[in-house]
């Protein structure tokens, strides 16, 4: 069981400042020399890239590098971590329309209006998780799109896009944001970025944004997590939709030569899914969390423990829940499981559990304020929850 001090001595990252200035319409570019490049996989061709050229490419490459046979996802791995009631109606059209894989009529009509809608929408660019979603949700459909959108809409989308993480990027998190809004800076910020660069690499200036990407998630990683995994008891329950983010970029990332983020940030993403599992119920759901909140998802704990665990983890998943969430879990397991307990005064959380077993007595408290929260459970059933 490890202890932390109560203050955490960080050291501020120091991101560059991509964002200073208005900037330039990537529609404004796109003729311009050095635009475009070329991967190498394709420079054997001796092909220029070209608009032209790109969209004779970009249905069947943007297939290829889809998140879902990335992640080897049966859904959306978009999807993961979200309870989809709580989003904006357009953020959940937006994601729902991305579970299509065929692009019908009706599908293509859909596509040109909800970009339309996206479009009209962008001035305000709220710190919300609903926003973020969006942009990520336009962020997947413009490379899928490209075919079936009006050329000029589509660039529009873009233009939009791209101002939008310029202006974005000199946002900061640190533990004094609200949940809502450090979740929606990593995806903002970290994901929207890197997804541009991992989808269309072709695009110089959009390749070039995994940089911003890199610094964003490796702030997000240290200034959220305890050094050991654990997040501050505010930020519990957006937790699971930060890992799921992260999860989703460090995919994106090992197809990158310098992956998502440095060795150190490697390690906490670690040390963060090895405690996901201490902070989860033989239910599924995260202790602390709200009562609505999802269980895991066979995906998405699949796809986390094939990224960022070990062994052990996979043990302790198997001990602790139901074989209908672990189904999917690859890998040898380990002799011995990871941490049972855990506290830590900086991130003011406790959890106490004797072993991952389903029927095991696990308490959790949460003494970040005057008036603690407890989750006690025995086994699959909650006897305690609240203040």
């Amino acid at each position: 069981m490890s202890t932390m001090m109560d203050s955490k001595s960080k050291k501020k990252s120091k991101r560059a400042e991509d964002s200073s200035g208005a900037a330039e319409k990537l529609s404004s570019l796109a003729n311009r020399s050095g635009f475009w490049r070329e991967p190498a996989s394709q420079k054997s061709a001796k092909k220029k890239v070209s608009w032209e050229s790109w969209l004779l490419t970009v249905g069947r490459r943007s297939t290829k590098r889809s998140l879902k046979q990335l992640c080897d996802s049966d859904g959306s791995p978009l999807l993961w971590a979200l309870n989809i009631t709580s989003l904006s109606p357009l953020a959940t059209e937006l994601l729902e329309l991305l579970t299509k894989d065929n692009p019908t009529k009706t599908v293509t009509s859909k596509s040109t209006e909800l970009l339309m809608r996206w479009l009209a929408g962008t001035d305000s660019q709220p710190q919300s998780v609903s926003f973020a979603l969006e942009c990520l949700a336009i962020a997947h459909l413009l490379p899928r799109s490209a075919h079936h959108v009006e050329t000029q809409l589509w660039w529009s989308g873009l233009d939009a896009l791209w101002e939008i993480v310029q202006s974005t990027g000199s946002w900061r998190v640190d533990v004094e944001v609200p949940a809502e809004q450090a979740l929606a800076h990593q995806i903002l910020v970290g994901e929207v970025p890197l997804t541009l660069a991992y989808l269309m690499p072709e695009m110089r200036p959009l390749y070039q944004l995994r940089n911003l990407a890199r610094g964003a998630l490796e702030e997000g990683l240290e200034e959220l997590l305890n050094g050991e995994g654990l997040p501050r008891a505010a930020y519990v329950t957006v937790f699971r939709g930060l890992l799921a983010s992260w999860t989703r970029c460090r995919a994106m990332g090992s197809r990158f030569k310098q992956n998502c983020w440095n060795g150190n940030t490697e390690e906490q993403f670690r040390s963060a899914v090895t405690k996901s599992l201490c902070l989860s119920s033989s239910l599924g759901t995260t202790l602390l969390g709200d009562p609505t909140s999802p269980t895991w998802e066979t995906d998405f704990l699949a796809t986390m423990l094939r990224l960022g665990g070990n062994a052990n983890d996979r043990t302790s998943a198997f001990d602790l829940l139901d074989k209908k969430l672990t189904q999917k879990l690859a890998g040898k397991s380990g002799k011995v499981v990871a941490e049972t307990s855990d506290l830590c005064e900086w991130a003011g959380l406790a959890i106490l559990r004797t072993e991952y077993q389903r029927t095991a007595p696990v308490v959790a408290v949460d003494f970040s304020e005057p008036a603690m929260r407890l989750d006690v459970w025995n086994g699959p059933h909650r006897l305690l929850h609240g203040a």
